[in-house]
């Protein structure tokens, strides 16, 4: 309904040159935009849908209904043929566009930004080793295995936080009961305590565009560790933290290890994740959008 209340506007105004629509609400107004001789753009929160679903049949233990992806993907698929220009997350998402046809030369990979002053390092670690994970409960969330892999370390004095609600994997808050302690709502003031005072932040993601919650951990002096299918692995890169296999239990049970036997490492890790996370400033994401609609402009020749 929204998607073509957007068009019968754009038909009645057509004072722009660029249109910017989100998946799933852009397919009807992006055909308008294009029979009106406008250039559209495609802000895409998320990875190219044939991978995300290929992803979520190789990890996910639930079945999708077909048909309802079936229809979904079809307006996905139909909205992309009248799309000129895709703004990406990460070098993961980009990456899933140009393995299912999109030209490298249409999309501009914008990453988002991170309130620093909200999100900063405090006062010092308590005694108690403490990793945390917050997000959705779900099971491409790679929740399972971080639950697997902490009931298997059984590292003495140490704590596990999940915090945020539940999803699809409820299940297996009661199936590893009693091994974390679970907090389903924090606003950001009180989250913000939480990514400051854990040794790690632990991100086992089997499908994430970006992952904003990495880099709220980063900024406040937190060690992460992320999986190679989290877009934000691109910040974890440049330091601050590990990037491992999804999937792989093992390799979470070594780095959480490394982290528990090493504690001057989480101190140098943390320095280094907030120094990564100083270069991921809103203004910087600010002027990403701007340049890339520049760019995209002097392509199409439109005055600015």
């Amino acid at each position: 309904m929204f998607d073509r209340w957007v068009a019968r506007r754009l038909v009645n105004d057509l004072r722009f040159d660029i249109l910017i629509g989100y998946e799933n609400c852009n397919l009807i107004s992006f055909r308008t935009a294009k029979k009106l001789g406008k250039v559209t753009v495609l802000d895409l929160a998320h990875i190219h849908h044939t991978k995300s679903v290929a992803l979520r049949s190789m990890y996910s233990p639930l079945p999708v209904d077909p048909r309802e992806m079936s229809y979904v993907n079809w307006r996905k698929d139909a909205a992309l043929a009248v799309t000129d220009y895709i703004f990406s997350l990460s070098g993961f998402a980009t990456h899933s566009l140009v393995e299912n046809g999109i030209q490298p030369y249409r999309i501009y990979e914008l990453n988002l930004g991170v309130n620093l002053e909200l999100f900063r390092p405090a006062v010092p670690r308590k005694s108690r080793f403490t990793a945390l994970y917050v997000g959705t409960i779900h099971y491409l969330k790679g929740i399972d295995k971080l639950l697997a892999a902490w009931q298997t370390l059984k590292l003495p004095d140490a704590e596990l936080i999940i915090v945020g609600p539940v999803g699809d994997a409820g299940s297996l808050l009661k199936q590893y009961s009693g091994s974390f302690t679970y907090l389903p709502f924090l606003h950001h003031d009180e989250l913000v305590k939480y990514y400051q005072h854990a040794d790690v932040f632990v991100f086992p993601s089997y499908l994430d565009s970006w992952g904003q919650v990495v880099l709220e951990a980063m900024a406040c002096g937190t060690p992460v560790i992320v999986t190679e299918n989290t877009g934000a692995k691109d910040a974890v890169a440049k330091g601050g933290g590990f990037v491992v296999p999804p999937g792989d239990q093992q390799a979470l049970q070594e780095k959480i290890m490394y982290l528990y036997q090493n504690r001057a490492e989480v101190e140098r890790l943390g320095l280094e994740a907030r120094r990564v996370a100083e270069q991921y400033t809103w203004e910087n994401y600010y002027a990403q959008v701007q340049g890339a609609l520049e760019d995209i402009a002097r392509r199409e020749n439109i005055s600015l």
